[in-house]
């Protein structure tokens, strides 16, 4: 049985002729098991209608309580007709929770702390909300807790992902290995690590059937 319900949150992502990305978010009017019906505000819809007609792809993030949903979607009844209906995939990933997993992932990162160091390092893991990774020990005396640095992620055949981070203060782990927490982050980026995450979970549980 799906978590989708009346009222929830729906963000709908398309890209229009002129390479523009746009989110239109709206809320679920009525779940139909194979089809969702949506409402939605008219003078946020309208300039995109083009791009909203009966078969068009479109990308769709749904917020539920026990997680965020996302998956490719196609248009049944365009927003110009009486109901704005969309295709619903049942089988689509719920890959965001509450708390967000943490999942092994080694992959280069660059930082660049905030007296200008630059440190090249690698993840231990990584979850929506933050990364732990590890530093050679002649870099080590250059990561300082709480410090505000600039973090380059590199993601696997893709754009790496930018964003603000804080050092946490934490004296549990090893000596060479140190944690951060996003603090400014593109919301986009953000889904593209959770995306990355929930790969890496599926093909570990693949792995062991």
């Amino acid at each position: 049985m799906s978590d989708v319900k009346p009222n929830q949150t729906v963000k709908i992502f398309l890209k229009t002729r002129q390479g523009v990305d746009v989110i239109l978010e709206c809320l679920v009017k009525e779940y139909l098991n194979d089809r969702l019906s949506i409402n939605f505000d008219e003078t946020l819809f309208e300039p995109y209608y083009d791009y909203l007609q009966e078969g068009d792809e479109i990308g769709v993030k749904i917020f539920t309580p026990l997680g965020v949903i996302v998956f490719y979607s196609m248009v049944l009844n365009s927003p110009q007709e009486e109901e704005f209906v969309i295709e619903y995939v049942e089988a689509s990933p719920q890959i965001q929770r509450r708390e967000y997993a943490r999942i092994e992932c080694h992959e280069k990162i660059i930082i660049e702390t905030s007296d200008k160091n630059l440190i090249i390092a690698r993840t231990l893991d990584i979850s929506g909300s933050g990364i732990k990774f590890e530093v050679n020990d002649d870099e080590n005396h250059h990561i300082v807790p709480e410090d505000i640095v600039k973090m380059t992620l590199t993601m696997p055949n893709a754009k790496s992902v930018v964003a603000r981070a804080k050092i946490v203060n934490t004296t549990f782990l090893p000596r060479d290995e140190h944690v951060l927490t996003f603090i400014e982050i593109d919301e986009k980026d953000r889904d593209r690590i959770i995306k990355r995450c929930f790969e890496l979970q599926t093909n570990t549980e693949e792995s062991f059937e």
